[in-house]
């Protein structure tokens, strides 16, 4: 799957990124290397797919790979979100909760979460759940 994913990501559509990201993030299939992830969540976000942003999000979010930033996190998210990424909207609903990269909001974050629970995040509703 490596070999599939590492051809697609220098051929095509950048789903072929994240994914090949994912499997350095989780060492299936591969050796496992955050900063390889990274590269390549930012590699298919930069050519605009939702959950290659969601992803580098994450990593920035925990200091995967690359330094921790949650505002860089939280920016990342939002672009994931505006761009229909139900797990990003999620995500940054999270930041507004904790004030982590953008000021603290727990009406914005109510209204992400439900957004991205609405889209089929199940994390989001989970989230959500919590927070009452």
């Amino acid at each position: 799957a490596a070999a599939l994913y590492s051809k697609a990501c220098d051929t095509a559509p950048p789903k072929g990124c994240n994914s090949l990201g994912v499997m350095y993030h989780s060492g299936d299939g591969v050796a496992q290397n955050d900063t390889r992830a990274g590269a390549l969540y930012s590699r298919a976000c930069d050519a605009g797919d939702a959950l290659g942003c969601t992803n580098l999000g994450n990593s920035y979010w925990y200091g995967r790979g690359v330094s921790q930033d949650d505002t860089r996190a939280a920016a990342l998210y939002s672009r994931a979100c505006d761009t229909g990424n139900a797990a990003g909207c999620s995500s940054l609903g999270n930041c507004y909760w904790y004030g982590r990269g953008v000021g603290k909001n727990p009406d914005k974050a109510t209204q992400l979460l439900t957004k991205g629970c609405g889209m089929g995040n199940q994390w989001g509703c989970d989230r959500l759940k919590e927070m009452k």
